[in-house]
């Protein structure tokens, strides 16, 4: 958690920019990898600009975009620069050899390596007539204006529809995560089987008034719902045939829509909590750190600081002993670095402090005090209408096991005939192939779903919006 978070105080939400091609010799173009510090790592992307003989430079990491990068020198293979911020310069100082960046990064006393890979540009579309049209539309939930796209399939109409649902944070409509846009992927396959697809930009992301600041899952299941409405109204759709199919938190989300109303015709949860709040960050937080080899202290002393803020939070009292607790932790992890200054010594202490602060501020909001707390049984328990859980085997997020375990025996209490859990092989939270399912794997893996994922998705999708086909 602790160097995960490393930069997480100074920067927002992450999105990347397109891609360029790269100069015969030198760095232009885009690049994308991580910092490795202490065994963890760090995902970032860089983008080189060369203008005559010299060079600019970006960087997308944890949770900012397009930042700008100063003292950028190329010279021969050599590549160095420096990203400014609250903590200190982190400086970059590496070598070129072909596709493959890689150095030494420094800041704040702490000392890494960083390796990229070189992001070619995506080849150009071979201008398919698409067997769909899409356009860009817009509603309203309540004083929020959602802006999305919808795609139709040309042909006979109304049809079936599916509303997507992103996960936590703010999402664009193509749930975007560095280069890799699941739910533009999954809109492709449904609406080439059929299908109406509507996808949305969170509240506060791209076009879409409001902001997350503040909202809960609750809102957001009332924007899900506004978006259903909408789809009653277009005369491509079959009313009786809408769906929503959610992802991560989405995947939390669709089933407390469904639970509470006729309208909805299926449901599919695309790593969907089975789990109270609570729990699922218990589980969350120990299967990323087996991933990284932390020691049984380490992971025991990271439950008891967990249990600890979940505590804080619902009494509202021990905040000041919790942020000294967690900045305790912080100043451990932090102070391991080479440099022993005192000026060293003083970022550090800046760091913890800047990033206990963000903690608590994290803790204490809206949404993680109704995610805590939130146990999705009662919906699954709820909703009447044929569902279906896909998990990853390697998500650490939203680990498989107990999650599927919770799920199928919450459709068996129901009495839900049409209900089930599927786990694809090897599919980490994004259903990439990964080894580990960390999530520092992100910006390296393929920008494709994991066997299988697509086909259990449309497949059964398809045979409950078209009972014929089944």
């Amino acid at each position: 958690m602790i160097h995960r978070a490393l930069l997480a105080v100074l920067l927002a939400s992450f999105a990347c920019a397109g891609a360029v091609s790269p100069a015969a010799a030198g760095p232009e173009g885009r690049w994308r990898g991580a910092i490795t510090i202490a065994g963890q790592q760090i995902p970032m992307r860089v983008e080189f600009i060369r203008e005559m003989d010299a060079y600019s430079a970006t960087i997308d990491i944890q949770g900012a975009k397009a930042l700008a990068l100063q003292s950028v020198v190329v010279r021969d293979d050599s590549v160095r620069f420096i990203l400014p911020s609250n903590l200190g310069f982190a400086r970059f100082e590496g070598v070129q050899a072909g596709d493959t960046l890689r150095g030494v990064f420094t800041q704040a006393g702490l000392a890494g390596s960083f390796k990229m890979m070189f992001s070619p540009p995506e080849l150009p579309s071979r201008h398919e007539r698409l067997p769909y049209t899409e356009e860009e539309l817009e509603f309203r939930s309540g004083e929020v204006k959602l802006v999305g796209t919808l795609s139709v399939p040309r042909g006979p109409r109304p049809l079936p529809a599916v509303l997507l649902i992103t996960g936590s944070g703010a999402q664009d409509r193509n749930e975007q995560i560095f280069d890799f846009r699941p739910f533009k992927l999954i809109a492709d396959r449904l609406a080439r089987d059929g299908m109406v697809v509507l996808r949305v930009d969170d509240r506060g992301v791209g076009e879409s008034t409001g902001s997350m600041a503040g909202a809960t899952s609750k809102d957001l299941a009332a924007d899900v719902r506004a978006g259903v409405d909408f789809l009653k109204t277009c005369p491509e759709v079959d009313t009786s045939r809408i769906g929503l199919c959610g992802h991560s938190e989405g995947g939390m989300i669709a089933p407390m829509v469904a639970s509470r109303s006729h309208d909805i015709a299926f449901v599919v949860m695309v790593a969907g909590p089975g789990v109270r709040g609570d729990s699922l960050l218990l589980l969350q937080d120990e299967a990323i750190a087996r991933t990284h080899h932390a020691s049984e202290e380490d992971i025991a002393a990271s439950r008891a600081l967990q249990l600890r803020t979940f505590a804080a939070m619902r009494s509202d009292s021990g905040w000041a002993d919790l942020r000294e607790a967690i900045r305790g932790a912080e100043l451990a992890d932090l102070g391991r670095g080479p440099d022993t200054s005192a000026a060293a010594s003083a970022r550090v202490d800046a760091s913890a402090t800047a990033m206990a602060d963000a903690q608590i501020s994290q803790v204490r909001s809206p949404w993680f005090r109704f995610f805590v707390d939130y146990d999705p049984v009662p919906a699954l328990e709820g909703a009447r209408c044929p569902m279906l859980a896909i998990f990853g085997e390697k998500d650490t997020q939203v680990p498989a096991g107990p999650n599927r375990a919770a799920m199928l025996a919450a459709f068996s209490r129901s009495g839900n005939k049409d209900a089930t859990c599927v786990v694809i092989p090897r599919a980490n939270h994004l259903f990439q192939e990964s080894d580990s399912g960390d999530p520092n794997e992100y910006p390296g893996l393929k920008h494709e779903f994991a066997p299988g994922f697509l086909d259990t998705l449309s497949r059964w999708m398809t045979s409950r919006a078209f009972p014929g086909k089944r």
